[in-house]
């Protein structure tokens, strides 16, 4: 649930330090509301843009209309590289 303060067994399971940072949410900094969604008012038309970073790497998502768009291509993305541990946007 990730309440650093909840530590019922219920709430806690086995996980490496990786799968651990996984479910890291989104940072202070992201003024969109989403993580890995940024904006760019460079790009006409499709200005949202995502990403996710997975094995010290950024793979670059795409442009999107809206940033609820870009953040769903997030959600896919997590869901495919991190499994049960992905930390999902509200969309």
């Amino acid at each position: 649930n990730q309440d650093k303060l909840d530590n019922q067994k219920a709430n806690l399971r086995l996980a490496t330090d990786l799968q651990n940072r996984y479910n890291i949410g989104k940072r202070s900094h992201n003024q969109t509301g989403y993580k890995g969604v940024a904006y760019s008012k460079d790009k006409k038309g499709k200005p949202w843009w995502g990403r996710i970073g997975y094995n010290g790497e950024s793979i670059y998502l795409g442009c999107y209309a809206t940033a609820e768009e870009a953040a769903q291509a997030y959600n896919v993305a997590a869901k495919m590289l991190f499994g049960e541990y992905a930390d999902l946007n509200d969309v």
